[in-house]
């Protein structure tokens, strides 16, 4: 194949339209993404097969409000959750800010739009373990399990007694 003729396959195929990969072939942590340096975002549309699947057996909705609560509830594997803020933190311009004293954070945020979950403090270092910590969960069924057994099943919107011992 000469020059030309390779140049103009490989143009044709740039220019050609790509079909995003169903969710089960997408990597964990494509529902991840920083927004700026106070935060990052999960697209609960990114919800991993094994997710999706404890969400379901566990009557959770598996939305951006379930994954906040758990980002949240993860967040204490790092340090202490205090009271909530009285003002948004300069920024941050939606949902809840609580201090919080851990991986060199003052504060946390946490909101959640649509399916977007947001997560936002003034430590990077806690940021980067969050949004690692988050891929983890959505690509661990065990991991996810165990956050939904540490927390109130209503702060997760799951229902009370899904996938309880008792309800089985």
């Amino acid at each position: 194949m000469n020059r030309s003729v390779a140049l103009s396959v490989l143009l044709l195929l740039m220019a050609c339209p790509s079909k995003e990969a169903p969710p089960e072939a997408r990597p964990p942590d494509s529902a991840v993404k920083s927004t700026n340096k106070l935060c990052f975002e999960f697209s609960a549309a990114g919800n991993s097969a094994s997710s999706q699947q404890v969400f379901t057996r566990r009557g959770c909705k598996g939305n951006a409000f379930t994954w906040a609560a758990l980002i949240e509830q993860q967040a204490l594997q790092y340090g202490r959750i205090g009271h909530k803020l009285r003002k948004l933190p300069p920024g941050i311009n939606s949902g809840v800010a609580v201090s919080f004293t851990g991986l060199g954070a003052t504060w946390l945020a946490f909101a959640a739009e649509g399916d977007i979950a947001r997560v936002c403090s003034d430590s990077d270092g806690m940021l980067q373990a969050l949004k690692l910590d988050t891929v983890k969960i959505n690509s661990s069924a065990p991991m996810l399990e165990g956050l939904l057994d540490d927390g109130d099943a209503r702060d997760f919107l799951c229902a009370w007694d899904a996938g309880t011992p008792e309800a089985e």
